[in-house]
């Protein structure tokens, strides 16, 4: 993927997880009970990674759509809308795992916004020097952030997906 300094590394994780290579192996077995994220715990990485069924109909659509535009290298922001409790954060994850593992796109899993992921997000582009995920959940990084992070005009990131 991305070769990335530990201090720009350091950077980087207090915004969120950039998802590398390396974590593949650590994913290993799910820390509970598959079932468990169906009663309002997201899915975790582990568990799509064990295959956990959690796809639904429009994630392939979502996943087309993204690899269109990382293949024309737009920069874009995909939002992922829905109710709460309809699979949009199970989406945003199942995608951060595809595009990261899958198609070896570099990928952030935001924690927080504001000057932290502005920061993590500029460190991240000019180490890749190409179209990279950003993964923004509202239920870890706050509506507001979401969209300033998406509107953004100096935001230099080609994805941005927010449920």
């Amino acid at each position: 993927n991305v070769d990335v300094p530990e201090e720009d590394f350091e950077a980087i994780c207090r915004a969120g997880h950039l998802l590398t290579e390396g974590d593949r192996a650590s994913l290993g077995t799910p820390t509970r009970d598959p079932k468990d994220f169906f009663v309002g715990h997201p899915i975790e990485l582990a568990e799509v990674h064990a295959g956990v069924v959690v796809v639904r109909k429009p994630f392939e659509t979502y996943l087309s759509e993204i690899r269109k535009e990382l293949a024309l290298r737009h920069l874009q922001s995909v939002s992922v809308v829905s109710r709460p409790g309809a699979g949009a954060s199970t989406a945003l994850r199942w995608l951060a795992y595809k595009l990261a593992f899958i198609e070896n796109a570099p990928t952030l899993v935001l924690k927080t916004a504001g000057s932290t992921a502005f920061e993590a997000i500029e460190r991240l582009y000019r180490l890749a020097g190409r179209s990279f995920i950003v993964v923004a959940d509202p239920q870890d990084v706050p509506s507001d952030d979401l969209v300033s992070l998406a509107s953004s005009p100096s935001l230099r990131v080609s994805m941005a997906l927010s449920a």
